[in-house]
């Protein structure tokens, strides 16, 4: 992935360690890290304009994985917000996913948005 925003952050760290230790707990528990799996980034916005927006933003930050896809969910009818999805199938690295992760936030703050974190798309993972 090309980040064009500096990575080199007390911030990025300590996601890092984050997710380090997350993976870790997840291989304790008996899942196999070694094998590709849909992994969800998820942001909610208060719009879809602002998930539009924000989309737009992440695409200028650099590309996703080959197969990544951005998905808008608008829940402003009933919920009154809107979240970006980014669903990357990838082998689970805690530095790939700190920087989406970090991508995400950084967006996030640009257009008001609030960074859920991410999530194995298939709970059997």
């Amino acid at each position: 992935m090309n980040t064009p925003f500096n990575l080199d952050t007390e911030f990025f760290r300590s996601l890092l360690s984050e997710n380090k230790q997350v993976l870790a707990d997840i291989a304790t528990g008996g899942v196999d890290l070694t094998k590709t799996v849909e992994i969800e980034f998820v942001c909610e916005f208060p719009n879809k304009d602002k998930a539009l927006q924000a989309r737009t933003e992440m695409r200028k930050l650099g590309d996703l994985p080959d197969e990544g896809l951005y998905m808008i969910a608008d829940h402003s009818i009933n919920a009154g917000h809107c979240n970006l999805l980014i669903c990357v199938p990838m082998v689970p690295e805690p530095n790939a996913i700190s920087e989406l992760e970090a991508r995400l936030t950084h967006v996030a703050e640009v257009c008001n948005g609030d960074v859920s974190g991410w999530e194995f798309a298939d709970a059997n993972n």
